[in-house]
């Protein structure tokens, strides 16, 4: 796993939330979503998918949109949901 951005990405602007970023290693190649918006979407499916409940995904977005907002590594918050 990467902390951080990719030497000689290009930049591009998330889909989701318009943040300019950089492929990390985290998100797929392509998926044109910075590294939190890709986490959010993957804990989205799984719950469109049954594979957490409700709570189990208000939990891990309330989480997601805390360490955004601390600007925390994804890192930090990707191994806590494992």
């Amino acid at each position: 796993m990467v902390n951080g951005f990719i030497h000689s990405s290009s930049t591009f602007v998330c889909e989701d939330c318009g943040k300019v970023t950089r492929y990390t290693g985290i998100q797929s190649v392509g998926s044109k979503l910075c590294p939190y918006c890709y986490e959010k979407a993957g804990y989205e499916n799984a719950y469109n998918d049954g594979h957490i409940n409700k709570e189990e995904f208000e939990k891990a977005i309330e989480h997601l949109n805390e360490c955004f907002n601390r600007k925390e590594s994804v890192v930090v918050w990707k191994t806590i949901f494992q």
